[in-house]
């Protein structure tokens, strides 16, 4: 799956951003928050690093004014060379006043504490010239899966005026799921608990999340796929029962 996305990502980077014929002005409707973009943003910044990967992947580097909250973590080796085109205006969630210093016309965040109301909430973003997107896997507590995914990359594409890019990465990502399911047609899933931290209670990602949703198609069966939620606490004994 990663030689298909990077293929993808690679074809993206040099392919120059052309705005579909026609397409602005674009309604957003996100998360309960309606934006009309009349124009493509320039100076976007990104408040996550599935929102600035998002960005990436559809090869829009050139569009952005700055990322934040990456702290410790590594961007993905096919995103790394645009990546570091790109300011690092924080390793936390970039504050107000750097969003303001970075001139940004746009603001995505992966999770809801990006714009939460002790930073920065998206009506005070929106009353200082800077349109936002929240990732609706960050507002939506229902299942988030592949087809959920497809959406958030052809909304984002929307807002940027490339559709034409967002039609193309779903594309790549569904070849490469499709391939790997079909190397695995015919396998016994192997039984998965998918750890999220904690040492006296075990906490556990539950079905209604993307990453479930990815083991289940890499040959994997999250033991705890059938609960309804994102995230939850089980216990030692019950893993030692159910034996991943």
């Amino acid at each position: 799956m990663k030689h298909c996305l990077i293929a993808a990502a690679a074809l993206l980077a040099f392919t120059p951003v052309a705005y579909a014929e026609g397409h602005f002005p674009y309604t957003d409707e996100n998360c309960g928050v309606t934006t009309v973009y009349e124009q493509a943003p320039e100076r976007a910044v990104t408040l996550s690093n599935n929102a600035t990967e998002m960005l990436l992947a559809l090869g829009l580097e050139d569009r952005m004014a700055g990322t934040s909250y990456m702290a410790d973590l590594k961007i993905s080796p096919q995103y790394e060379e645009a990546y570091n085109t790109v300011p690092i205006l924080s390793p936390l969630v970039a504050t107000t006043e750097q969003l303001i210093d970075a001139e940004a016309d746009f603001v995505y965040a992966g999770y809801p504490d990006g714009f939460s109301e002790k930073r920065h909430s998206r009506d005070v973003l929106h009353s200082l010239g800077m349109k936002t997107r929240l990732n609706t896997e960050g507002c939506n507590l229902g299942k988030y899966g592949f087809d959920e995914l497809y959406d958030e990359i052809r909304s984002v594409a929307g807002i940027f005026g490339v559709p034409e890019r967002g039609a193309a990465l779903i594309e790549d990502i569904q070849t490469a799921v499709a391939a790997v399911e079909e190397k695995l047609e015919g396998v016994e899933p192997i039984p998965v608990f998918i750890y999220n931290g904690g040492e006296d209670t075990p906490r556990a990602v539950l079905g209604n999340t993307m990453l479930s949703h990815v083991v289940s198609r890499a040959g994997g069966e999250n033991i705890l796929g059938d609960v309804d939620k994102r995230y939850g606490s089980t216990s030692w004994e019950q893993l030692v029962e159910q034996a991943p």
